[in-house]
């Protein structure tokens, strides 16, 4: 049985040039479990949203403000055992930053919904 290794990140179509490695969040519910006197009364949630992180190689084309401005995209996030997800409403949740060093910038997305594809 394949573990999965590798992703494919496509940002309104076009492919991203990461690492080929990425996290990706489902997003769901955050619980917290409620004390009592007693022990464990029970929980509260808290709505998470779903969210994407990548690295990308920065290169002569990579545009950080276009990057930084993506709001209500659509990314696909699709691993290389075959399973793929695509987070709707994408928006970056904070400005990528330039490592000179490392010639990588890390992209954070959140969005408004993910759904199996």
């Amino acid at each position: 049985m394949k573990i999965t290794g590798n992703v494919t990140i496509r940002e309104d179509g076009e492919e991203l040039l990461t690492d080929g490695k990425g996290t990706l969040n489902p997003g769901g519910y955050e619980r917290e479990a409620m004390m009592g006197g007693r022990g464990v009364n029970g929980y509260k949630q808290t709505p998470v949203a779903p969210s994407v992180q990548c690295t990308v190689h920065h290169t002569n084309r990579t545009d950080l403000i276009r990057l930084a401005g993506i709001t209500d995209g659509t990314l696909l996030f699709e691993t290389d055992t075959g399973q793929s997800w695509m987070l709707r409403g994408a928006f970056v949740t904070e400005p990528p930053e330039l490592d000179v060093g490392a010639g990588t910038c890390v992209l954070n997305f959140s969005g408004y919904g993910l759904d199996r594809v």
